[in-house]
């Protein structure tokens, strides 16, 4: 998957996003029917090398408690090979809900079978949303290959998460970081994208970089003689934010 754009990677996972979202409704159903106090439930996909998660995350009503998150309730773990996703894993919050859960993904399952594919398909997302993905592929793609610890799947990222209002896009590199061995020789680089999709009313000024309303977090802490990366990135970043200016005006 080396090296495919991403708006490909998101695309593909249009067949595990339904399915993430009928699992959605099916527990809001029986949240409802048993009295459970919750709010709602937020979805969540990431993409990590060659492992895909489906995630739902239940706000849980605790009016005597301020400054809570949203926790862990579910997750499917699909393994990908080659053109084939398979089912490798389940956890659900409610014990009791695993077997009920397990034999609807089962029944679920196209006769083919959970199929893997980054071919042209329809697209799901703005030409603005599109526009930053394609921005932040011609920045991280400076780190592809560059040096030790740089070999990122699936496309240009260590990760890739989806959620109902973002895409969040991360490459990081901790080569040697914690090795005693090396301290002079390790990589410390984290390369972020936050792009949300829809429109933001306000940005933060705290923010190290935007582009539009992309949002990017780069810090590289690496040893000296392995900054040469990272300086490629940041030059991509200047370059890109000058071009989207002038391009916007």
């Amino acid at each position: 998957m080396s090296g495919q754009k991403t708006i490909d990677l998101l695309n593909a996972l249009q067949e595990v996003r339904t399915l993430l979202t009928t699992i959605e409704l099916m527990e809001m159903k029986h949240h409802a029917q048993s009295g459970d106090p919750a709010d709602a439930f937020h979805k969540m996909i990431t993409l990590s090398y060659s492992v895909l998660k489906l995630k739902l995350f239940i706000d849980k009503k605790l009016p005597k408690q301020e400054g809570h998150s949203p926790a862990l309730y579910l997750q499917v773990t699909f393994e990908i090979n080659e053109n084939e996703l398979v089912h490798t894993g389940l956890y659900c919050e409610k014990r009791d809900r695993e077997p009920e859960i397990a034999q609807f993904i089962q029944q679920s399952k196209p006769p083919a079978g959970f199929l893997w594919s980054t071919e042209k398909r329809d697209v799901f997302y703005s030409d603005s949303v599109i526009r930053y993905l394609t921005l932040a592929d011609t920045i991280a793609m400076q780190a592809q290959q560059c040096s030790s610890g740089d070999d990122y799947r699936p496309g240009y990222y260590s990760e890739i998460v989806w959620e109902d209002e973002r895409i969040h896009l991360k490459q990081i590199n901790h080569w040697n970081a914690r090795s005693i061995d090396h301290r002079d020789d390790y990589f410390m680089r984290d390369l972020e994208f936050d792009i949300p999709l829809q429109p933001v009313a306000t940005r933060s000024l705290l923010l190290n970089d935007t582009i539009g309303d992309m949002q990017i977090y780069f810090s590289d802490r690496s040893s000296d003689k392995n900054k040469g990366c990272g300086d490629k990135i940041q030059e991509q970043i200047r370059s890109a934010k000058m071009k989207f200016t002038e391009s916007s005006s």
